[in-house]
């Protein structure tokens, strides 16, 4: 019956024992095939088999449970345990990472700057890229008729990151800067020298 419907499907206008014939050579490929790649796992055979659409609509939908996972991941910042940092999840957290902040306003500051960085020309954004400020909205949460916020990790750890790299740019510059003006000052004192020296 099942290679009479593969007939029916694979030769509709043909006589029967033709559409029979191309059914059954199809069925013997069919089987030939199988018993080459049977020691194959699912994800080879999809690997190898699967049609360029369906593995990149299988890479995005693995890509979002990942996001999802990370986003789920959260800390809670709580304006109300300001200056206890022990106390506060998300002070605590960051202040692991080398980033000491007092107060939940400061957290969420420092999210901004590293939110509305600047990215190089070539980094794509898309173009309904969030503002900082509906990206804490969507963090923010009432409880107890408190506001408190709900950070990713992996939010807090880019802050961290990008917090650390801005101390250090800054500490940089001023190092430059301190030089530049002890080279000036010393050449000023050589010529001061060499005047009253003659």
């Amino acid at each position: 019956m099942e290679l009479a419907k593969l007939a029916a499907i694979l030769g509709p206008a043909a006589k029967p024992p033709a559409a029979l014939k191309t059914a059954m050579q199809f069925y013997v490929e069919a089987i030939v095939f199988s018993s080459k790649h049977s020691s194959k796992t699912f994800e080879e055979l999809f690997g190898e088999f699967a049609s360029d659409e369906t593995q990149r609509a299988k890479r995005v939908w693995t890509l979002e449970q990942q996001l999802k996972i990370i986003r789920e991941d959260t800390l809670e910042l709580d304006p109300q345990k300001d200056g206890d940092t022990d106390k506060d999840a998300v002070r605590k957290f960051l202040a692991a990472r080398g980033l000491s902040l007092k107060t939940a306003r400061a957290v969420l500051d420092n999210a901004r700057r590293y939110w509305n960085q600047p990215l190089p020309k070539d980094v794509f954004r898309a173009h309904d890229w969030p503002s900082a400020e509906r990206v804490i909205m969507e963090c923010e949460r009432v409880r107890d008729g408190n506001k408190t916020y709900q950070l990713s990790k992996s939010l807090l750890e880019s802050v961290a990151i990008f917090s650390k790299r801005q101390r250090n740019e800054s500490k940089r510059k001023s190092w430059h800067t301190r030089k530049g003006r002890q080279k000036s000052t010393e050449k000023t004192v050589k010529k001061k020298i060499q005047k009253s020296s003659v």
